[in-house]
């Protein structure tokens, strides 16, 4: 079948021919027939695309807002900008130099890469101040169920699990806290040190107790004592106080005797109390 002509009404020059990269088509030029060019001022009488809608010299950060009631243009932003929304939706806006705020007092302070939360500046990378000061996360929040959280650090090797310094399990029968472990999340602690300072404003402060892998205890180190039973003061290194009448303040179980003991070891073999000293084990028995 053979292809209908064209109306009268249309001729070639009618039709859009050869576009030029980078111009805007199908401009109205009068009568039957388009063309493309450039907009210009004179193409929307209400719109002055040229100055006002124009990205020329749009620089990286820039936003685009409104002049006037229909107009725009590109700029930096400046304190009060909403980054959405407005502030009725209480929506991050440009505060300070530097910083990112809202009117709930949410600072991303992005210059020093520092998160607050009822802060104005905040000190550290996280800084939050609120009613009680409880800060409280867990793996869900559905009721009557077991709630979890873990407190860590980056494994020393990044591909490793995390070095979990506190474990916290909310059960029905036991609220667990773990110190070094408890959670197969993450590493356990090989070392747990203990620290005090006789004064505040003391940085770092001095070693009282440590737990090593070995799960040897190394207590009132570098100073101090070890009290049981009773709050006043100790008077010796290892000061012992029974808890009540009914019983003594230091029970050495039975055991075998050890194999190589030391001067000062005691203990219970089941028959006889000893005591090594002098390189002489002596035996407390009854007479």
């Amino acid at each position: 079948m053979p292809t209908a002509p064209l109306p009268a009404l249309l001729v070639p020059s009618d039709l859009i021919a050869s576009p030029s990269a980078g111009l805007f088509v199908a401009v109205h030029s009068g009568g039957a027939s388009f063309e493309t060019r450039a907009l210009l001022a004179a193409d929307l009488p209400t719109h002055d695309l040229v100055s006002k809608h124009s990205a020329s010299g749009l620089t990286s950060g820039h936003l685009l807002r409104a002049t006037g009631a229909s107009s725009f243009a590109f700029g930096a932003l400046t304190v009060g900008d909403p980054m959405s929304g407005g502030a009725a939706k209480n929506i991050l806006y440009q505060g300070a130099s530097g910083v990112l705020a809202s009117s709930t007092s949410l600072v991303w302070d992005y210059t020093n890469s520092r998160l607050g939360i009822g802060v104005s500046s905040p000190a550290y990378v996280f800084h939050a101040v609120g009613t009680s000061g409880l800060f409280i996360t867990a793996d869900t929040d559905s009721d009557n169920a077991t709630k979890q959280t873990r407190l860590g650090t980056r494994a020393y090797v990044n591909s490793q699990n995390a070095f979990v310094a506190f474990y916290l399990a909310a059960q029905l029968a036991a609220n667990a806290l773990n110190i070094g472990g408890g959670t197969s999340s993450g590493q356990a602690a090989t070392e747990v040190w203990f620290y005090t300072a006789s004064a505040v404003n003391t940085s770092t402060g001095t070693v009282r107790a440590k737990i090593d892998g070995s799960g040897d205890w190394t207590v009132a180190r570098d100073g101090g004592r070890v009290f049981i039973g009773a709050s006043t003061t100790p008077t010796a290194t290892l000061d012992l106080l029974a808890s009540s009448a009914t019983r003594a303040s230091l029970r050495i179980r039975a055991g075998t005797a050890p194999t190589s003991p030391n001067d000062g070891d005691i203990w219970f073999d089941g028959t006889d109390l000893k005591l090594r000293s002098g390189g002489v084990t002596y035996t407390l028995t009854k007479t």
